[in-house]
């Protein structure tokens, strides 16, 4: 029961998890059994009852991951995602790159929500970790690719325009595809499965790899922030180099992150 769960057996039981995972994840375990406490105290009756998470020492998190690459590691790993035997590998990971989107934001990412004429996509509430909608600015290459995917669609409705996911599954189009094999033998086959002091390059690093850049590009942390849809600064300011810049012009230069040779090939389909 809830007043059988002391600060002793909650300390005994951080240091037993400790020795299992990682003091990262014994954190935000501490945090759901704190608000469990915080719960039962405001909505449940126990008015009078101690929170036992309260007081006791808690394990010191790791700083966050935030790896980066060169222009010669992009343009190697948007090769290998290029010439992958799923389609949507490369789509998905120049999209990841060029808006910071989350991965799950991306996947769950239908047409409908897309707006190729003004150059922004709108991600629904329902679809954010923060659970606020936000718009976000597409780079010129973005646009074209999502033309391309557009143009390719099997899913069209009745106006003969695409409809449903960006990114299906395979054999079921109303659900979302999962990237992540996919992405870790283009991974591999790049020689970015062990970077150093990061180990393997993830699909959430897309994301950190988009911000830093987006700051060293002249992005001030307001915009990074928005852009982003994170609910505070401090979550911003690990990618702290800040310089100011004009949106549109920011926007612009990160048309060019990763491109290289992709870049030509991308314009090349685009000629008539």
């Amino acid at each position: 029961t809830l007043t059988q769960v002391t600060e002793e057996k909650v300390a005994e039981y951080r240091d037993n998890r400790l020795k299992k995972v990682t003091p990262g994840t014994v954190v935000r375990e501490l945090r759901m059994l704190s608000h469990i406490f915080s719960t039962a105290r405001r909505e449940w009756g126990f008015g009078d009852i101690n929170n036992p998470v309260a007081n006791i020492t808690k394990p010191r998190e790791p700083e966050g991951r935030c790896p980066s690459l060169t222009e010669i590691q992009l343009d190697r790993l948007l090769a290998e995602c290029k010439n992958a035997s799923t389609e949507y590998l490369f789509p998905f990971v120049l999209l990841a790159l060029h808006t910071g989107c989350r991965s799950g934001e991306l996947r769950r990412l239908k047409w409908s929500q897309v707006d190729l004429e003004k150059g922004y996509i709108h991600l629904s509430g329902k679809d954010t970790k923060s659970h606020r909608r936000r718009s976000v600015k597409l780079t010129h290459p973005a646009v074209t690719t999502l033309k391309e995917m557009a143009n390719n669609s099997k899913m069209l409705d009745m106006h003969g325009m695409p409809t449903g996911l960006i990114f299906p599954a395979k054999g079921k189009p109303d659900q979302p595809r999962d990237m992540h094999m996919a992405f870790n033998r283009a991974v591999k086959r790049a020689g970015l499965d062990n970077l150093p002091g990061e180990g393997k390059l993830r699909t959430h690093d897309l994301r950190h790899i988009h911000s830093t850049h987006l700051i060293i590009f002249g992005a001030d942390l307001e915009t990074t922030r928005k852009s982003l849809g994170h609910r505070d600064l401090s979550t911003t300011q690990r990618y702290l180099h800040v310089a100011n810049s004009h949106p549109q012009e920011v926007i612009d230069k990160m048309g060019r992150l990763g491109m290289g040779d992709t870049e030509k090939t991308l314009s090349k389909k685009s000629e008539p």
